[in-house]
């Protein structure tokens, strides 16, 4: 049972409590984060502003991948747990967002456990969900820098 960690971070101008407020709306995630060949999509009936037990699923190129809300500290942190269902890869993401001089500095941290025949396939899962953290980082960032949320 393979498992591997990564952050990525950001800078941005906007502040902690306004990247964390942008995370929590997953409703809003597809106006800032473009479908790409690895996620194509979140659906649910989750409110505008996600609590801790709120469910959704993330549509990727594996299939869908139910999530939920496991973790939340109002303008410093949020955490979701995610499994296919199988429950034969999962992961746990989660958003920090500190003050800075200038702004905020959000941090993703992805922690990703396969299981059964996608162990052997450990090493391309984790390139292609770190290729994906980058890029959703690169989107929140532009998003918050942009003063739309």
């Amino acid at each position: 049972m393979p498992t591997s960690t990564s952050t990525v971070t950001i800078t941005t101008r906007s502040s902690a409590e306004e990247a964390i407020a942008a995370l929590r709306d997953l409703q809003g995630w597809g106006s800032w984060l473009a479908r790409s060949p690895v996620y194509r999509g979140t659906s649910g009936a989750v409110p505008r502003v996600a609590v801790v037990g709120d469910t959704y699923a993330d549509h990727t190129v594996v299939g869908a991948v139910r999530g939920e809300v496991t973790r939340l500290e109002a303008g410093r942190l949020i955490e979701f747990r995610q499994a296919n269902r199988a429950r034969t890869m999962s992961f746990v993401i989660r958003y920090e967002a500190a003050p800075t001089e200038s702004g905020a500095r959000v941090s993703r941290t992805g922690q990703i456990t396969t299981r059964g025949l996608l162990a052997w396939g450990h090493p391309l899962v984790v390139v292609a969900t770190r290729w994906e953290n980058r890029r959703t980082m690169r989107a929140l960032r532009d998003k918050l820098d942009a003063g739309t949320h």
